[in-house]
């Protein structure tokens, strides 16, 4: 826990010191609008022991007017100090944010399949105002007692060291105190979190399932289970502020109790002519606020620990080693499409997908890819975007296996249009040209006219700056995949992916789907992941997956005759006979 908690700190820290420059200014500030704030008992012991004394009025009011000043002062210093405070803050949560999003973005896509993205939008939103509401603790209560305790212990030194160090003797009951909770409360704020990140990716579910909801019908059952995460929440969080609750009174308690033992030596100091009613107030004010101050520390700890606990949730993303392998120096500016495979094996785990798997594919080539669910489809496009990577065997582009190849270079001439096209909240034009941004506006409706989409854009209202909902929701599925595929075709794609593009169409859509589609085919190498065999007797060459190998390669008309595995899904699609299959050659 010592090291953990030491590795979340120098993490921490490293955002910090990025602004170190401004966290000089931030103590100035402080010192400047604190330290005659805090001086003032100095003054009224000033007043009481020699001025009143004294009957020396212009002094008495000479030090009201110092008092007045260092009210403006601290007001002034104050307002400018809460400012560059908030700067600072909201600056390393900023920067906390983008290198959670960074590293998301390097890691690995099986990471991502294992993870929830409830739990992301937990880390990066809420463990990060933890981060903020500790920094803002820190430099709010943390800094600021540490500094008055150690200035109200100088000054008491200076005016009756006796006094101080018999308080001082009293001060490891708060170590001792703190030691004796810290575990268990750590414990604590654990469950809480973990209790967090369930209800997040509850709530998370909950969302994005809301329409089959409705349709099925169950939004009780579904309202019940996100209850019950919010229930469990409350019972974790009930535990902790119990338990903060008995720290904190507990502390308290050993204060007060110790500083009544102070004041009584105090008092009895006075009364035997030791201590002069200047002093002893002045005793009374700094030992009040060395106590204050104290406990204002120790009632942080709820804050640390929810800090502490924030940050190793946000190592558990920062720290994973599951990152994509992008080891490859080589930045291909350009490629023709030329694919290869060779004695590739690929397993999830201890699971095997593919077993010494080997195929060529020429550019300008169309592959379909077919077989059952689960065959490796989507696994063989994968290892080809080196998303994956092969356990055994080599993926090759142009010749070049993909170890070998900076895959971000390759990426961006690759198109892809999936069954559910993701689309962003904008425009029309921003979402086709989301992958091309320096697109012209004659480019984008270039596209758009490719896809078979400019006319159904042309009849909106605001056109191309129709502003669409998130994952375009005011658009129909068909419109999306349009939008989509137009996307792809201003990519100017050299190898093109089609993940199921019409499997989720009405007959009407999917037949304006697949015209654009065909518009495209032939100018780059592509692959069809498709289960309606219907939309793929055009490929050039068709593979079909089972148990881990190719089963079958050859176009469509040769697979019928071969009366294997695609003429069996064929025949079971078409509800006809194998034999009669050979109505359906092409």
């Amino acid at each position: 826990m010592k090291s953990e908690t030491k590795n979340n700190l120098s993490l921490y820290i490293e955002h910090v010191m990025r602004y170190s420059r401004l966290f000089k200014w931030l103590f100035i500030f402080y010192l400047i609008k604190h330290l005659p704030f805090i001086s003032i008992p100095l003054i009224i012991k000033l007043i009481v022991d020699s001025y009143i004394p004294a009957a020396d009025v212009m002094k008495i009011w000479y030090s009201i007017a110092v008092v007045v000043f260092f009210g403006i002062t601290n007001v002034v210093f104050h307002t400018g100090y809460s400012v560059l405070r908030t700067e600072i803050l909201k600056n390393i949560s900023r920067d906390f944010r983008n290198t959670i999003v960074h590293k998301l973005q390097i890691l690995s896509l099986s990471y991502h399949n294992k993870s929830q993205t409830g739990r992301y939008y937990s880390k990066i939103m809420i463990d990060v105002e933890h981060c903020e509401s500790f920094g803002n603790a820190f430099l709010d209560n943390i800094w600021s007692s540490i500094i008055t305790v150690l200035y109200a212990s100088l000054v008491l030194a200076v005016v009756n060291a006796g006094l101080l160090l018999i308080y001082i003797v009293g001060l490891p009951l708060y170590i001792l105190l703190y030691l004796l909770f810290k575990q268990k409360f750590n414990f604590f704020q654990h469950e809480a979190r973990m209790a967090r990140e369930d209800l997040s990716q509850a709530v998370n579910t909950f969302i994005q399932t809301s329409s089959l909801v409705r349709i099925h019908g169950e939004e009780k059952f579904e309202s019940d289970k996100v209850n019950k995460k919010s229930e469990h929440i409350i019972k974790k969080y009930k535990k902790l502020a119990g338990f903060m609750g008995l720290f904190s009174c507990t502390a308290s308690v050993t204060g007060q109790t110790y500083t009544i033992i102070i004041v009584a030596i105090s008092a009895i100091a006075v009364i035997q002519k030791k201590m002069l009613i200047g002093e002893l107030f002045l005793f009374l004010q700094y030992m009040n606020m060395i106590i204050n101050n104290i406990n204002q520390v120790i009632n942080q700890m709820q804050i640390f620990t929810e800090f502490n606990e924030s940050l190793n949730s946000i190592h558990e993303i920062l720290n994973s080693p599951d990152i994509e392998h992008n080891a490859g120096k080589q930045v291909l500016e350009t490629i023709n499409g030329d694919i290869d495979f060779t004695n590739v094996f690929f397993n999830f785990g201890n699971l095997p997908v593919f077993t010494d798997i080997s195929v060529s594919v020429k550019a300008g080539t169309t592959v379909a890819l077919v077989g059952p669910s689960g065959s490796g489809k989507s696994t063989f496009v994968n290892l080809i975007l080196g998303l994956y990577r092969p356990q055994n065997g080599a993926v090759l582009i142009d010749g070049i296996p993909i170890n070998a190849i900076d895959m971000r270079s390759i990426r961006k001439m690759v198109g892809v249009v999936t069954q559910e096209p993701i689309l962003f909240t904008g425009t029309i034009a921003d979402n086709i040209s989301h992958a091309n941004k320096t697109s012209r506006m004659s480019d984008i409706i270039n596209a758009a006219i490719k896809a078979n989409a400019h006319d159904f854009i042309s009849s909106l209202d605001e056109g191309y700056n129709t502003m669409i909902g998130e994952r375009g929701v005011t658009l129909s599925g068909g419109q999306r995949q349009r939008i989509a595929i137009a996307r792809a075709i201003l990519r100017k794609p050299r190898i093109l992916i089609l993940d199921e593009a019409t499997s989720a169409l009405d007959s009407e859509s999917e037949r304006e789907v697949q015209q654009a589609i065909e518009k495209m085919l032939g100018k780059q190498t592509t692959f069809i992941i498709a289960h309606r065999l219907s939309t793929v007797f055009h490929a050039d060459i068709i593979l079909v997956f089972k148990n881990g190998i190719i089963a079958e390669k050859g176009s469509h008309n040769e697979l019928i005759d071969l009366k294997g595995e695609y003429a069996r899904l064929l025949s079971a699609q078409l509800n006809m006979d194998i034999d009669k299959l050979s109505y359906m050659k092409i």
